[in-house]
């Protein structure tokens, strides 16, 4: 099982960072969760990522969804359909979540905040192990007179 981290605005990068040999999700402070997730010891691990899992579902991958927030924004997942949540930690404005993402499955992220010309909506699809973001733009406002 092939392993990705995605940061803000959809980037997506190759392995999972790891910290003392743990999968760290979250932070210590107030209202906040700091969640260490240790790896398997078959684990395939390169410097100090692991980029791969030994499973048999080999076109499933394990995601670290880090916090999607805008500046003094939020964000949350919907949709998610083939996503299964393992591990959850917070942090100031939201949480981060460990998860398998099965072939075939999708996760839309919505965030609010300042986005600075990112979008506002973001959808993950596996498409057989391999990760696709597509930025969903919003639909423009209406008003009584376009209907």
């Amino acid at each position: 099982m092939l392993c990705y981290t995605l940061t803000k605005a959809g980037k997506v990068y190759a392995g999972i960072a790891l910290q003392g040999g743990k999968i760290h999700l979250g932070e210590e402070g107030r209202g906040r969760r700091l969640t260490r997730v240790p790896v398997p010891a078959d684990t395939e691990v390169v410097g100090v990522r692991i980029q791969g899992i030994p499973s048999k579902r080999t076109d499933s991958v394990l995601i670290l969804i880090k916090d999607q927030s805008g500046y003094r924004g939020g964000w949350w997942l919907k949709d998610t359909s083939g996503l299964t949540i393992l591990a959850q930690g917070a942090c100031a404005r939201g949480p981060e979540y460990l998860a398998v993402l099965e072939k075939g499955g999708q996760a839309t992220i919505h965030r609010t905040g300042r986005l600075y010309g990112d979008a506002e909506t973001i959808r993950v699809r596996n498409e057989f192990g391999l990760i696709q973001i597509v930025d969903m733009d919003p639909l423009p406002p209406q008003t009584l007179a376009d209907l």
